[in-house]
């Protein structure tokens, strides 16, 4: 690593809340230039090895399916990656099946049911799809299995999980819960799953 990158590691962990550095040490996507910064920034707040065991079973960062560890979750960028695509492809199908509807004069009724139900079958079901991947998250390499047997998500796990994004309110409550180090939603709590990269599975 050369001065100027190491420098900007240096500033950028310097700035990090204590359970940041660690969430980022847990994950595992450094490069081992860049974890020695890490551990070097970790041990000046006076964070050992016990500590960051004893956070590990605080926040149950311990248990997983499997032998799958916190390093093979998704990253939260991917998964919100991954939600943007499948919006644009939901709203692309939308409006195609609406112009071809409108271009011949079928009944509002009619329009309005062939619309709705593909965008509403497609949120609920789409992370049963094969493999356990809506098209976004096959895009950003990640998937959904089950918390318990990491098993592919089933198709009532997926509606269970996705039926919380249709309630206003909650559904934003929902977003903001995927932050917690657990990196479930209040959906995946309530369906048993996680979103893991492909790789890990």
């Amino acid at each position: 690593m050369d001065i100027a990158n190491q420098k900007y590691a240096e500033e950028k962990y310097s700035q990090y809340h204590k359970d940041t550095l660690i969430e980022e040490y847990l994950q595992k996507r450094t490069t081992a230039e860049e974890e020695k910064i890490l551990v070097i920034e970790l041990e000046n707040r006076g964070i050992s090895l016990e500590i960051i065991q004893q956070f590990i079973k605080e926040n149950k960062l311990d248990v997983y399916p499997n032998g799958l560890t916190y390093a093979n979750l998704a990253l939260r960028t991917n998964r919100v990656m991954a939600y943007l695509i499948d919006t644009f492809y939901v709203f692309c199908g939308v409006l195609a099946i609406s112009i071809i509807a409108f271009s011949v004069k079928a009944d509002y009724d009619i329009i309005f049911v062939i619309t709705v139900l593909p965008y509403w079958g497609y949120t609920l079901v789409k992370d049963a799809l094969p493999n356990g991947q809506s098209f976004g998250k096959k895009s950003m390499n990640i998937k959904v299995i089950s918390s318990v047997t990491a098993k592919n998500c089933t198709v009532i796990q997926s509606i269970i999980r996705n039926v919380v994004n249709c309630i206003p309110f909650i559904n934003i409550a929902d977003a903001l819960y995927a932050g917690k180090y657990q990196r479930q939603r209040i959906g995946d709590i309530l369906a048993r799953t996680i979103v893991i990269d492909v790789a890990s599975k």
